[in-house]
């Protein structure tokens, strides 16, 4: 129980106090998410993929995983919403709620304090390979079956934490190193971007619309928050990960609802009032199903 309070108390704290922060001034979000993502998430990945051992091996257990974690979800989320008589534009919008994840604002911070650098530097591939997934599969849902292959190579690579990321495995596999006084620098830097990012997933819900909670949201609920993180240990299981690699992708599969999935369905009409929904709800749950995955798995 102890490794609970140690783990997510800091989260639950800051992010509330990033909710309670946006409810009172009405913050303006954009300036302080280019900051977050332009200066300090990178730099926290640079430093810790630096420094932490991650093999070939591992990066490629989790490419795995993470594509048939996203099959198994979005295929269940598409047949169990025609069972229960949705339309087809709330079964694309239970996908785009339940195949991704909240695995950066949410699980990174998680992961970090749970399992260290070493399983940090794990979940941040997996992040990585969540990104590429959510515009690629992702625009497919939201645009209601059609998505341009070269808008997910696109995104990625207009994300600063990818180029920090190669250049940090670069780094490893030179017969160099970083000097002394920029890589504390960068260290400096990527210790600030915990408490930011938290912040702003508590602006962000500030921020979020909620409807009335019906059928599409509990079915949400319970495909992200039980079901996905039970068929990741099945997959762990199956694909052989090691311990480590598989303590971390199940703690990343049992996130909330992405909130960049809320954007997407705004930018497409995909049923935006339902995804936000799924997204303040989820993560309001996930406190109490991500605590009992700590309580079993750490």
């Amino acid at each position: 129980m102890e490794i609970i309070w140690q783990v997510l108390l800091p989260v639950v704290v800051t992010i509330s106090l990033g909710f309670v922060y946006a409810r009172i001034a009405k913050v303006d979000l954009k300036p302080i998410a280019h900051v977050s993502l332009y200066i300090l998430t990178p730099a926290l990945v640079f430093s810790s993929l630096l420094k932490t051992s991650i093999s070939v091996k591992d990066v490629w257990d989790i490419l795995v995983f993470s594509l048939l974690l996203a099959a198994s979800l979005a295929v269940l989320a598409g047949v169990l919403g025609k069972f229960a008589g949705l339309s087809s534009s709330k079964r694309s919008a239970i996908q785009l709620s339940t195949v991704f994840m909240n695995g950066a604002n949410y699980g990174l911070p998680v992961v970090l304090f749970a399992l260290g650098e070493a399983g940090f530097a794990r979940a941040v591939i997996f992040v990585i390979i969540q990104t590429f997934l959510m515009y690629s599969l992702g625009v497919y849902f939201a645009a209601g079956g059609y998505s341009n292959g070269n808008r997910a190579i696109k995104a990625i690579t207009r994300m600063p934490t990818f180029y920090a990321a190669i250049a940090a495995l670069a780094l490893r596999m030179l017969p160099v190193s970083v000097p002394e006084g920029p890589l504390r620098a960068i260290s400096l830097l990527g210790e600030a971007s915990i408490p930011v990012v938290l912040l702003l997933l508590g602006m962000q819900l500030a921020y979020t619309r909620v409807s009335k909670v019906g059928k599409e949201i509990t079915l949400t609920v319970l495909l992200r928050l039980i079901v996905s993180p039970l068929i990741a240990m099945l997959l762990v299981y199956l694909l052989g990960i090691d311990e480590l690699t598989g303590k971390v992708l199940i703690i990343e599969s049992a996130m909330p609802t992405a909130v960049i999935a809320s954007l997407l369905a705004v930018e497409f009409n995909r049923e935006a009032d339902l995804v936000s929904s799924n997204v303040f709800v989820t993560t309001i749950l996930s406190l109490i199903t991500v605590s009992l995955l700590l309580y079993f798995i750490i």
